[in-house]
């Protein structure tokens, strides 16, 4: 009987290590998908600032083109 009650105790701690490690599994898949997000978040945050100094990047242009066109109204006075 001293064997079956071992063999049960055995077959119990086994049961709670995989549950364990299924827990563990649980943690990381959580951790990565997180990892995820932060990592798309850091992408928009990248794809503003990208539109962003796109958008300055025109402005200065159309002020450059603004000034031209000044110059020029300038010159046919």
């Amino acid at each position: 009987m001293k064997c079956v009650r071992d063999g049960a105790r055995n077959a119990e701690a086994e049961e709670k290590s995989i549950g364990a490690k299924g827990k563990n599994i649980k943690d990381i898949v959580k951790s990565v998908r997180a990892g995820t997000r932060c990592v798309k978040d850091e992408e928009r945050s990248i794809s503003a600032e990208a539109k962003s100094i796109r958008d300055g990047a025109r402005s200065k242009e159309d002020w450059a083109k603004s000034d031209s066109d000044e110059k020029e109204c300038g010159k046919d006075e």
